[in-house]
């Protein structure tokens, strides 16, 4: 570096600002003043890249630092998967199981009776029962169980209450109402020695099964809501330079979120308060100079003492 040159240039610097006027040595402090605090004032370092929800990325973003952050969406996917282990909570309806058996008894009741005392029309005795019993089995069925030897129909009225106790103490409602008649035909067929007379077994009995429990939504939705609250968050860990997200790659809240706390900023210009800045700083500059002139004159007839710290 040729220092001659430099400290003569220097010095041809300092015999210009001698002979510079004091108002333009004013001036410029006070244009020096203004640019400096306007660039500070206006000018903001944001964190995160200026992503903005909802819209696509402008550009590549990747993390300028290790960090973890709250994984929304497994965290999301956790507590789901915690909710759906819980079972519906059933309520059963003892009332509701006990008025099936008794309807039940009820037909067979009625059963006996026509086969004890009657002597009319056995189909027409087929077609009233349904109704007195209030169920509905078809006329074809009833009139052979009146037909029956005493035998048979002791067999399939044993078998068909022995099964249908035991099946109404379990719950059933709506939903699962298929799973238990399949279940109660398998124990038909599994206890009756005579297969001739499963049909009518099957068909009596399925004919008083019916839901005896509800589900009890309000309870179900509050034990899954306190088994996903005791889900703790899931945070994943992103290593310095990995892709946050793609140009073009639509912006969501945790893809901003995750930017900023990536160490990623950027730089603003808060334009629409620029305009109220300049307004206020001139203010600032202006009284400044009135207190100065007034109180400190010193400082305002020789203004290379501020620049220079007082001195």
């Amino acid at each position: 570096m040729n220092y001659p040159r430099y400290l003569d240039n220097v010095n041809k610097i300092k015999t210009r600002l001698e002979k510079t006027s004091l108002a333009s040595k004013r001036l410029v402090i006070a244009i020096g003043f203004f640019a400096v605090l306007l660039t500070l004032i206006a000018f903001e370092i944001q964190p995160g890249a200026g992503l903005e929800v909802g819209k696509s990325s402008p550009e590549n973003v990747y993390a300028a630092k290790d960090f973890k952050y709250l994984d929304l969406k497994k965290t999301e996917e956790k507590r789901k998967e915690a909710a759906n282990r819980v079972p519906e909570v059933i309520v059963y309806d003892e009332k509701a199981a006990s008025a099936a058996i008794s309807d039940m008894r009820n037909f067979f009741v009625l059963l006996e009776n026509e086969r004890a005392f009657s002597t009319g029309d056995i189909e027409k005795i087929a077609e009233e029962i349904p109704e007195k019993a209030k169920t509905y089995i078809k006329p074809e069925t009833i009139s052979e169980l009146l037909q029956l030897s005493p035998e048979d129909f002791a067999l399939v009225k044993k078998i068909a209450f022995q099964v249908f106790a035991k099946v109404v103490k379990m719950k059933i409602t709506e939903r699962n109402l298929g799973e238990i008649t399949e279940l109660y035909r398998m124990k038909i067929r599994d206890s009756l020695s005579k297969e001739f007379l499963e049909p009518v077994t099957l068909a009596i009995t399925e004919s008083f099964l019916r839901p005896n429990s509800r589900i009890d939504y309000v309870e179900t939705e509050k034990r899954r809501a306190e088994a996903a609250s005791r889900v703790k968050p899931v945070y994943t860990i992103v290593r310095q330079g990995q892709l946050i997200v793609s140009r073009g790659q639509l912006v969501t809240y945790e893809i901003a979120e995750m930017s900023k706390d990536a160490g990623v900023t950027r730089t603003t210009v808060r334009l629409m308060s620029v305009s109220r800045y300049a307004v206020l700083l001139i203010v600032i500059l202006t009284l400044s100079a009135l207190y100065l002139s007034r109180f400190e004159r010193v400082y305002f007839d020789s203004p290379n003492t501020i620049t220079s710290g007082g001195k």
